[in-house]
């Protein structure tokens, strides 16, 4: 719990109160407003072949790679690549993560150069 007070949600003209970012619906506008304006998946490089390469990493690491290093043990559902470039697959580029990994990793591009805030 936080001792902090709430602040208005980061949406103009939204009156709900959080303790940071947007509120869990202007969260969903701001969501849907993102994936509706970002690039296909081919266009950003996930192919079909793409899907053959994902689907042999996670069968070679089940697990979240980050989590295992912080001794936790998670089922790994997406695959990232360490150098941002979705069209390296080499073997050393790909780590296995969860969603929650995952998120932390590119949850914060999302809000780059789009005047929104992190929430």
């Amino acid at each position: 719990m936080s001792l902090a007070p709430k602040r208005p949600c980061a949406r103009p003209g939204c009156p709900n109160l959080v303790d940071k970012g947007y509120c869990p619906e202007c969260q969903k506008k701001v969501d849907k407003n993102y994936e509706r304006t970002r690039e296909t998946a081919v266009a950003r490089g996930y192919t079909h072949r793409w899907q053959k390469v994902r689907k042999w990493k996670l069968s070679r690491d089940p697990l979240c790679q980050p989590c295992q290093k912080e001794g936790r043990v998670t089922q790994a559902f997406m695959v990232h690549h360490a150098d941002g470039n979705s069209r390296n697959n080499r073997s050393e580029n790909l780590v296995s993560v969860c969603r929650e990994c995952h998120e932390k990793i590119h949850g914060p591009e999302r809000w780059k150069g789009k005047g929104g805030k992190n929430p």
